[in-house]
């Protein structure tokens, strides 16, 4: 018999891994044809107009380029991937030790919108 009749099954740790790397290019995906579609509906607006803030919020924050819509976003895909990428790293036990207390702040501020919102 040939080596490849007998395969071992896949562990956990391999299946993890697969789901992640799915989970991480349909992100990606995802994000890739966000960014297409900010383009598509900013671009030729902004051209014909000269910016998407002079369209939007008057001629004072004049945007220089068709594409400032679509930086402006890349520069949050890049901080969303670099926050992203630095959660990943944090120690499952910190975020464990870490959950009550944020859940209780999180609480805790909603709780002063309430009072310390705007009138």
């Amino acid at each position: 018999m040939g080596s490849s009749a007998f395969t071992l099954p896949p562990s956990p740790r391999t299946d993890a891994l697969h789901a992640g790397r799915i989970v991480c290019a349909l992100a990606t995906g995802l994000v890739c044809l966000g960014l297409v579609m900010v383009y598509s509906s900013t671009a030729s607006i902004s051209a014909h107009y000269g910016s998407t803030l002079d369209l939007l919020q008057g001629p004072r924050r004049a945007a220089t380029s068709p594409h400032a819509a679509l930086l402006r976003q890349l520069r949050w895909v890049v901080l969303a991937a670099i926050a992203g990428i630095a959660a990943a790293r944090v120690p499952l036990e910190w975020i464990r030790k870490a959950c009550r207390p944020a859940l209780i702040v999180t609480l805790l501020l909603l709780v002063a919108v309430l009072f310390l919102g705007p009138d």
